[in-house]
Protein backbone atom coordinates (compact mmCIF):
# COMPACT_ATOMS: atom_id res chain seq x y z
CA UNK A 1 0.00 0.00 0.00
CA UNK A 2 2.81 2.25 0.81
CA UNK A 3 4.36 1.87 -2.27
CA UNK A 4 0.97 3.14 -4.22
CA UNK A 5 0.69 5.94 -2.39
CA UNK A 6 4.03 7.42 -3.35
CA UNK A 7 3.70 6.55 -6.92
CA UNK A 8 -0.25 7.58 -7.10
CA UNK A 9 0.96 11.95 -7.06
CA UNK A 10 3.07 11.17 -10.21
CA UNK A 11 0.52 9.03 -11.62
CA UNK A 12 -1.83 11.85 -11.47
CA UNK A 13 0.71 14.42 -12.24
CA UNK A 14 1.68 12.65 -15.99
CA UNK A 15 0.21 14.54 -18.75
CA UNK A 16 0.38 12.25 -21.11
CA UNK A 17 -1.52 9.08 -21.07
CA UNK A 18 -3.19 7.90 -23.91
CA UNK A 19 -4.89 4.94 -22.23
CA UNK A 20 -7.78 5.20 -19.46
CA UNK A 21 -6.66 2.25 -16.87
CA UNK A 22 -8.11 1.27 -13.62
CA UNK A 23 -6.02 2.51 -10.98
CA UNK A 24 -8.64 0.88 -7.97
CA UNK A 25 -11.66 2.86 -6.46
CA UNK A 26 -12.96 4.44 -9.33
CA UNK A 27 -10.14 6.20 -10.37
CA UNK A 28 -8.72 6.08 -13.79
CA UNK A 29 -5.17 7.17 -15.44
CA UNK A 30 -6.90 10.20 -17.36
CA UNK A 31 -6.84 8.63 -20.85
CA UNK A 32 -9.13 9.05 -23.68
CA UNK A 33 -8.32 5.99 -26.18
CA UNK A 34 -9.46 2.67 -24.42
CA UNK A 35 -12.96 1.82 -22.84
CA UNK A 36 -13.59 0.21 -20.12
CA UNK A 37 -13.98 -3.42 -22.04
CA UNK A 38 -11.81 -2.61 -24.44
CA UNK A 39 -9.82 -5.82 -24.45
CA UNK A 40 -13.41 -7.63 -25.06
CA UNK A 41 -14.38 -5.00 -27.61
CA UNK A 42 -11.73 -5.28 -29.80
CA UNK A 43 -12.48 -9.40 -29.73
CA UNK A 44 -8.92 -9.73 -28.11
CA UNK A 45 -8.05 -13.24 -27.20
CA UNK A 46 -10.23 -14.67 -24.67
CA UNK A 47 -7.63 -17.34 -22.72
CA UNK A 48 -4.42 -16.42 -22.25
CA UNK A 49 -3.81 -18.49 -19.21
CA UNK A 50 -0.21 -19.81 -19.33
CA UNK A 51 0.82 -18.07 -22.84
CA UNK A 52 3.39 -15.92 -23.45
CA UNK A 53 2.02 -12.38 -25.23
CA UNK A 54 3.61 -9.76 -26.93
CA UNK A 55 2.23 -6.31 -26.74
CA UNK A 56 3.27 -4.48 -29.92
CA UNK A 57 2.89 -0.66 -29.55
CA UNK A 58 1.72 -1.24 -26.37
CA UNK A 59 1.94 2.88 -25.41
CA UNK A 60 0.78 3.47 -21.90
CA UNK A 61 0.36 -0.98 -20.86
CA UNK A 62 -3.43 -1.66 -21.05
CA UNK A 63 -3.58 -4.59 -22.95
CA UNK A 64 -0.06 -5.71 -21.33
CA UNK A 65 -1.90 -5.39 -17.57
CA UNK A 66 -4.89 -6.83 -19.00
CA UNK A 67 -3.17 -9.90 -20.27
CA UNK A 68 -1.10 -10.32 -17.01
CA UNK A 69 -4.26 -9.75 -14.81
CA UNK A 70 -6.04 -12.80 -17.56
CA UNK A 71 -3.14 -15.00 -16.14
CA UNK A 72 -0.39 -14.86 -19.32
CA UNK A 73 2.83 -16.91 -17.87
CA UNK A 74 4.96 -13.68 -19.23
CA UNK A 75 4.20 -10.54 -21.09
CA UNK A 76 6.50 -7.95 -23.18
CA UNK A 77 4.96 -4.47 -23.76
CA UNK A 78 7.42 -3.09 -26.81
CA UNK A 79 6.93 0.79 -28.50
CA UNK A 80 9.56 3.02 -29.57
CA UNK A 81 9.65 4.34 -26.03
CA UNK A 82 11.47 7.73 -26.56
CA UNK A 83 9.92 11.31 -27.76
CA UNK A 84 7.32 13.33 -25.87
CA UNK A 85 4.35 12.03 -26.85
CA UNK A 86 3.35 14.36 -29.30
CA UNK A 87 3.09 12.10 -31.38
CA UNK A 88 3.32 7.99 -32.51
CA UNK A 89 5.34 8.17 -35.25
CA UNK A 90 7.92 10.07 -33.27
CA UNK A 91 8.27 7.87 -30.09
CA UNK A 92 6.14 7.63 -27.08
CA UNK A 93 6.83 8.30 -23.19
CA UNK A 94 8.00 5.58 -21.15
CA UNK A 95 6.89 6.71 -17.96
CA UNK A 96 3.25 6.24 -17.70
CA UNK A 97 3.61 2.35 -18.36
CA UNK A 98 6.88 2.83 -16.00
CA UNK A 99 4.81 4.34 -13.24
CA UNK A 100 2.13 1.30 -14.08
CA UNK A 101 4.31 -1.75 -13.76
CA UNK A 102 5.56 -0.35 -10.07
CA UNK A 103 2.08 0.71 -9.24
CA UNK A 104 0.39 -2.74 -9.75
CA UNK A 105 3.55 -4.52 -8.58
CA UNK A 106 3.66 -5.82 -12.48
CA UNK A 107 6.46 -8.17 -13.93
CA UNK A 108 5.69 -7.11 -17.52
CA UNK A 109 8.71 -6.89 -19.58
CA UNK A 110 9.33 -3.16 -21.32
CA UNK A 111 11.52 -3.21 -24.36
CA UNK A 112 12.10 -0.02 -25.77
CA UNK A 113 12.47 -1.24 -29.60
CA UNK A 114 10.52 -0.77 -32.53
CA UNK A 115 9.13 -3.36 -34.50
CA UNK A 116 11.48 -3.42 -37.35
CA UNK A 117 14.30 -4.31 -34.47
CA UNK A 118 12.08 -7.98 -32.81
CA UNK A 119 14.40 -9.60 -34.96
CA UNK A 120 17.22 -8.88 -32.75
CA UNK A 121 15.69 -10.71 -30.23
CA UNK A 122 15.33 -13.75 -31.92
CA UNK A 123 12.51 -14.81 -28.94
CA UNK A 124 8.95 -16.25 -30.03
CA UNK A 125 5.67 -15.83 -27.81
CA UNK A 126 2.97 -17.64 -27.85
CA UNK A 127 0.20 -14.74 -28.57
CA UNK A 128 1.10 -11.85 -30.31
CA UNK A 129 -1.17 -7.95 -30.27
CA UNK A 130 -0.69 -5.48 -32.80
CA UNK A 131 -2.87 -3.48 -32.04
CA UNK A 132 -3.29 0.18 -33.99
CA UNK A 133 0.14 -0.08 -35.54
CA UNK A 134 0.50 -1.62 -38.80
CA UNK A 135 -1.27 1.72 -40.15
CA UNK A 136 1.42 3.44 -38.97
CA UNK A 137 4.32 1.88 -40.59
CA UNK A 138 6.00 2.91 -43.75
CA UNK A 139 7.34 -0.93 -44.64
CA UNK A 140 4.45 -3.17 -43.67
CA UNK A 141 5.61 -6.42 -45.79
CA UNK A 142 8.46 -6.16 -44.11
CA UNK A 143 6.82 -5.71 -40.59
CA UNK A 144 4.60 -8.54 -41.08
CA UNK A 145 7.16 -10.77 -42.05
CA UNK A 146 9.22 -9.83 -38.78
CA UNK A 147 6.25 -10.39 -36.44
CA UNK A 148 5.36 -13.73 -38.00
CA UNK A 149 8.68 -15.08 -37.32
CA UNK A 150 7.81 -14.06 -33.56
CA UNK A 151 4.51 -15.80 -33.20
CA UNK A 152 3.86 -19.34 -32.25
CA UNK A 153 0.38 -20.12 -32.30
CA UNK A 154 -2.03 -16.21 -32.35
CA UNK A 155 -1.33 -13.55 -33.94
CA UNK A 156 -4.15 -10.34 -33.47
CA UNK A 157 -4.33 -7.55 -35.59
CA UNK A 158 -6.66 -4.54 -34.48
CA UNK A 159 -6.34 -1.86 -37.54
CA UNK A 160 -8.07 0.23 -40.12
CA UNK A 161 -8.30 -1.58 -43.11
CA UNK A 162 -9.32 -0.50 -46.61
CA UNK A 163 -12.26 -2.33 -47.85
CA UNK A 164 -12.32 -0.38 -51.38
CA UNK A 165 -13.76 -2.98 -54.35
CA UNK A 166 -10.97 -1.71 -56.55
CA UNK A 167 -7.76 -0.82 -54.87
CA UNK A 168 -6.62 -3.99 -53.09
CA UNK A 169 -3.03 -3.16 -51.90
CA UNK A 170 -1.75 -0.52 -49.36
CA UNK A 171 -3.20 2.94 -49.73
CA UNK A 172 -1.69 6.03 -48.57
CA UNK A 173 -3.88 8.66 -46.58
CA UNK A 174 -3.20 11.73 -45.19
CA UNK A 175 -5.27 12.15 -41.63
CA UNK A 176 -4.90 15.71 -40.49
CA UNK A 177 -0.80 15.68 -39.80
CA UNK A 178 -0.21 12.26 -40.28
CA UNK A 179 0.45 9.84 -43.20
CA UNK A 180 -1.43 6.34 -42.58
CA UNK A 181 -1.24 3.03 -44.49
CA UNK A 182 -4.26 1.66 -45.10
CA UNK A 183 -4.08 -2.32 -46.05
CA UNK A 184 -6.79 -3.55 -48.27
CA UNK A 185 -8.19 -6.81 -45.82
CA UNK A 186 -7.44 -9.31 -48.59
CA UNK A 187 -4.10 -8.06 -48.82
CA UNK A 188 -3.24 -8.82 -45.39
CA UNK A 189 -4.93 -12.38 -45.67
CA UNK A 190 -2.99 -13.32 -48.45
CA UNK A 191 0.34 -11.92 -46.61
CA UNK A 192 -0.84 -13.74 -43.52
CA UNK A 193 -1.30 -17.33 -45.71
CA UNK A 194 2.48 -17.07 -47.11
CA UNK A 195 3.75 -16.79 -44.01
CA UNK A 196 1.87 -19.91 -42.76
CA UNK A 197 -0.57 -19.28 -41.06
CA UNK A 198 -3.31 -21.63 -41.30
CA UNK A 199 -6.48 -20.13 -40.33
CA UNK A 200 -7.60 -16.58 -40.48
CA UNK A 201 -10.52 -14.96 -39.00
CA UNK A 202 -12.07 -11.50 -39.52
CA UNK A 203 -14.06 -9.82 -36.92
CA UNK A 204 -15.84 -6.76 -37.88
CA UNK A 205 -15.25 -3.44 -35.03
CA UNK A 206 -18.12 -0.52 -35.39
CA UNK A 207 -16.03 2.07 -34.67
CA UNK A 208 -19.05 4.58 -33.99
CA UNK A 209 -19.86 2.08 -30.35
CA UNK A 210 -16.29 3.75 -29.71
CA UNK A 211 -17.70 6.96 -30.22
CA UNK A 212 -20.49 6.51 -28.32
CA UNK A 213 -19.36 5.00 -25.25
CA UNK A 214 -17.09 7.82 -24.72
CA UNK A 215 -20.14 10.47 -25.40
CA UNK A 216 -21.93 8.39 -22.81
CA UNK A 217 -19.94 7.54 -20.55
CA UNK A 218 -17.24 10.71 -20.12
CA UNK A 219 -18.34 13.89 -19.29
CA UNK A 220 -18.66 16.80 -21.01
CA UNK A 221 -17.06 20.00 -18.18
CA UNK A 222 -17.05 23.34 -18.36
CA UNK A 223 -16.11 26.46 -16.47
CA UNK A 224 -19.06 28.14 -14.68
CA UNK A 225 -17.48 31.41 -14.05
CA UNK A 226 -14.55 33.46 -15.31
CA UNK A 227 -10.70 31.62 -15.13
CA UNK A 228 -10.52 28.70 -12.51
CA UNK A 229 -6.98 27.50 -10.77
CA UNK A 230 -5.04 24.50 -12.48
CA UNK A 231 -3.52 21.97 -9.77
CA UNK A 232 -0.44 19.70 -9.73
CA UNK A 233 -2.54 16.70 -8.86
CA UNK A 234 -5.50 16.29 -6.23
CA UNK A 235 -3.45 15.42 -3.58
CA UNK A 236 -1.02 18.45 -2.84
CA UNK A 237 -3.87 21.55 -3.80
CA UNK A 238 -0.33 23.08 -5.78
CA UNK A 239 -2.21 25.67 -8.17
CA UNK A 240 0.06 26.18 -11.78
CA UNK A 241 -1.93 28.54 -13.66
CA UNK A 242 -5.44 29.92 -14.17
CA UNK A 243 -7.35 28.69 -16.66
CA UNK A 244 -11.11 28.93 -18.73
CA UNK A 245 -12.39 26.55 -21.40
CA UNK A 246 -15.76 24.95 -22.41
CA UNK A 247 -16.96 21.40 -22.97
CA UNK A 248 -13.91 19.54 -22.58
CA UNK A 249 -13.68 16.01 -21.69
CA UNK A 250 -13.80 14.84 -17.71
CA UNK A 251 -11.24 12.14 -17.82
CA UNK A 252 -11.26 10.72 -14.13
CA UNK A 253 -12.29 12.03 -11.07
CA UNK A 254 -10.50 11.98 -7.37
CA UNK A 255 -12.48 13.11 -4.74
CA UNK A 256 -13.39 16.73 -4.81
CA UNK A 257 -11.33 16.93 -7.88
CA UNK A 258 -11.49 15.90 -11.89
CA UNK A 259 -9.20 15.86 -14.84
CA UNK A 260 -10.35 17.85 -18.05
CA UNK A 261 -8.64 16.42 -21.53
CA UNK A 262 -6.31 19.72 -22.61
CA UNK A 263 -5.96 21.17 -19.35
CA UNK A 264 -5.29 19.23 -16.09
CA UNK A 265 -6.88 18.85 -12.88
CA UNK A 266 -9.84 21.10 -11.39
CA UNK A 267 -11.89 21.51 -8.34
CA UNK A 268 -15.71 20.39 -9.14
CA UNK A 269 -17.12 22.80 -7.17
CA UNK A 270 -15.54 25.80 -9.96
CA UNK A 271 -17.31 23.90 -12.93
CA UNK A 272 -20.69 22.36 -14.41
CA UNK A 273 -20.14 18.14 -15.51
CA UNK A 274 -22.94 17.32 -17.54
CA UNK A 275 -23.36 13.60 -18.25
CA UNK A 276 -25.08 12.77 -21.48
CA UNK A 277 -27.66 10.42 -21.53
CA UNK A 278 -29.63 8.10 -23.99
CA UNK A 279 -33.30 8.67 -24.82
CA UNK A 280 -36.02 6.11 -25.21
CA UNK A 281 -36.10 6.47 -28.74
CA UNK A 282 -32.50 6.38 -29.19
CA UNK A 283 -32.32 2.99 -27.23
CA UNK A 284 -35.43 1.14 -29.75
CA UNK A 285 -33.75 2.69 -33.03
CA UNK A 286 -30.74 0.94 -31.69
CA UNK A 287 -32.66 -2.24 -31.53
CA UNK A 288 -34.11 -2.23 -34.36
CA UNK A 289 -31.71 -1.01 -36.63
CA UNK A 290 -28.16 -3.12 -37.52
CA UNK A 291 -25.18 -2.10 -36.77
CA UNK A 292 -23.95 -2.07 -40.44
CA UNK A 293 -26.35 1.01 -41.05
CA UNK A 294 -25.02 3.31 -37.78
CA UNK A 295 -21.41 2.58 -39.10
CA UNK A 296 -22.06 4.17 -43.06
CA UNK A 297 -24.22 7.30 -41.13
CA UNK A 298 -21.51 8.03 -38.97
CA UNK A 299 -18.48 7.34 -41.84
CA UNK A 300 -20.21 10.18 -43.47
CA UNK A 301 -19.24 12.45 -40.21
CA UNK A 302 -16.54 10.63 -38.01
CA UNK A 303 -14.75 7.82 -39.52
CA UNK A 304 -12.91 7.62 -42.40
CA UNK A 305 -14.56 7.01 -45.26
CA UNK A 306 -13.73 3.70 -47.67
CA UNK A 307 -12.53 2.00 -44.71
CA UNK A 308 -13.33 -0.35 -41.63
CA UNK A 309 -11.87 -1.16 -38.43
CA UNK A 310 -11.06 -4.82 -38.05
CA UNK A 311 -9.50 -7.41 -35.82
CA UNK A 312 -7.56 -10.51 -38.13
CA UNK A 313 -6.75 -13.16 -35.54
CA UNK A 314 -4.39 -15.62 -37.53
CA UNK A 315 -3.56 -19.33 -36.25
CA UNK A 316 -0.82 -21.28 -36.72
Amino acid sequence: MGRKLDLLPKILAYPNWRHRIHLGNGVFTPGYNTLENDWDFYHMPQNVKGKTVLDLGANDGYYSFTAEKKGAAAVTATDIYWGDGSTMVGGWPIEGIGLLKQYFNSKIEIIPQSVYELQKTERKWDIVLCNDLLSWLDDIPRALKVISNCCNEQLVIHDTFSIDKKNRDILIKQIGIAKLHRMHIDFLKKKLKDLGFKKIEVKKVYSYKHYEWQDQNIPKVSVRNGEIPLYETPLNGKITENVYFSNEWGLTEFGEFIYVRNYGWVGKKHVLVKNKKRTLFKKIIKLILPDIIFHFWHSRKNIEKGTMELVVKAYR
